[in-house]
């Protein structure tokens, strides 16, 4: 049974290589399946489940409810129900295997129980195994009774006491309180008086905004020609049949590369919107500008 798991996770890992350039969930899942292959089936599940909270696929999480089933704890069975039930919903795998996922969860669900949590966009929940799932979640656990944690945006923390029973779905929902604050009386001001100053655009400002544009638009041209040498490395590195390492951390590495370059074209362009609209809305009063030059001289 062992090595047909193996022999499975082994060939999702391959399947989904080609579509992976997050190098550290890459290296991450290599390392998995590295300790899933030599029968470290804790050691292959955690490496999942951490390249599965940096680039969440569905084959990740197949493999690591996989090695989590693999090792025959009772403690591990829920981390294992958490894996098929995420990757029956990211989908991704092949149909074999999302049967054999769907069938496997259904079993599993029969000893454990679940909890169905939903609250505000941007909180996260942590239960037993689960630390800091993003909401909505479903997670598993063994019976008997535990304490939800959500922590919502802004840091605000609720806690509440469940008791979860085999086979039977717990639904729990948090709501974030509205705070109604009322709002300080605003001091009345005289009214200034509107002095009319000839003024003039700075053309300085205007010089920088044009250079910034002008680099983010070569910024955007070097990521297209990194992009398309990307691809080229990964369609190289399926025709080699998924092999060649040297192509699939070529392929990866690009489109690093091709990140940053478009990272950095979207700062450039920007920052030259921001500068030129400055430019253009602000004006410097000439008259200063006109005495300052006549007391120098």
């Amino acid at each position: 049974m062992r090595a047909l798991l193996c022999t499975a996770a082994l060939t999702i890992a391959c399947a989904w290589a080609p579509a992976v350039f997050a190098q550290d969930a890459a290296a991450l899942f290599r390392e998995g399946s590295a300790s899933f292959a030599r029968g470290d089936y804790r050691a292959a599940a955690l490496a999942f489940d951490a390249a599965y909270r940096r680039d969440p696929q569905g084959a990740t999480a197949y493999n690591a409810a996989l090695a989590w089933d693999a090792t025959k704890e009772a403690g591990d069975q829920a981390p294992a129900a958490d894996g098929y039930d995420a990757a029956i919903e990211r989908g991704g795998i092949e149909a074999s295997e999302l049967e054999h996922a769907k069938v496997r969860l259904a079993k599993l669900e029969q000893v454990l129980g679940r909890v169905d949590v939903s609250g505000p966009e941007g909180a996260r929940a942590s239960l037993a195994h689960a630390r800091d799932v993003p909401l909505p979640a479903r997670i598993h656990a063994l019976p008997g009774s535990y304490q939800i944690r959500v922590v919502f945006v802004g840091d605000r923390i609720e806690t509440r006491e469940i008791t979860l029973t085999a086979g039977a779905p717990l639904a729990v929902t948090f709501a974030e309180p509205v705070e109604t604050k009322t709002a300080p009386p605003v001091p009345l001001r005289p009214k200034p008086r509107r002095v009319r100053v000839e003024t003039e655009r700075d053309p300085t400002m205007l010089v920088i905004a044009g250079v910034s544009l002008g680099v983010s638009a070569l910024a955007a041209g070097a990521a297209i020609g990194l992009g398309v040498a990307a691809l080229d490395a990964r369609d190289a590195y399926a025709e080699s049949d998924y092999t060649d390492v040297d192509l699939y951390d070529r392929a990866g590495t690009l489109r690093t590369w091709t990140n940053v370059a478009w990272g950095a074209a979207g700062v450039l362009a920007v920052t030259g919107g921001v500068l030129l609209i400055v430019a253009l809305t602000r004006e410097e009063p000439v008259t200063a500008r006109a005495a300052a030059f006549r007391w120098r001289f």
